[in-house]
């Protein structure tokens, strides 16, 4: 088996829907926690990640690639393949790897003063690479499911 044969592109895409419907549904639980930013950070980071891979699954990469979770990383090479994204979408894959969101986010460090994307940043970002990818996968003859948000958000 191949490695495009174990890392389809819309297994990865949905695996991210997953991701996208889970840290929409938790930021809307408003859990009294101290530190409740922190699994939806890394939820809509990792989202952010798999639809940037689906989409260089698409575009030919390997997953020999070494990709990594560095997502400016991830988009430039999307955007060597002509893939375009806006402005704000790109200076939050920037924020995002400069504080190491994907690490942070799941570890409290003491004296670690990090200044966190807000959470509409996160949300309008996602949206935007999720609709990059699927364009792309669409193009490419695949079916997808409908965007898990709007059905996410009506269950919390």
């Amino acid at each position: 088996m191949t490695s495009k044969e174990k890392l389809a592109p819309v297994g990865i895409f949905n695996v991210a829907d997953s991701y996208y419907a889970a840290a929409a549904s938790l930021e809307a639980l408003k859990l009294p926690t101290s530190h409740a930013s922190f699994p939806v950070h890394f939820l809509y980071h990792q989202s952010m990640e798999l639809y940037l891979k689906a989409l260089l699954r698409q575009l030919g990469y390997s997953e020999d690639d070494a990709w990594g979770h560095a997502l400016k990383k991830l988009a430039d090479k999307a955007i060597e393949s002509n893939v375009t994204f806006d402005q704000f979408d790109c200076e939050t894959f920037e924020m995002m790897d400069a504080h190491n969101l994907w690490e942070t986010s799941k570890y409290l460090r003491v004296g670690l003063r990090v200044n966190y994307p807000d959470i509409g940043r996160l949300q309008k970002t996602c949206a935007d690479l999720r609709e990059v990818a699927q364009k792309c996968l669409k193009a490419a003859g695949h079916s997808l499911r409908p965007n898990p948000i709007s059905y996410a958000l009506h269950k919390v």
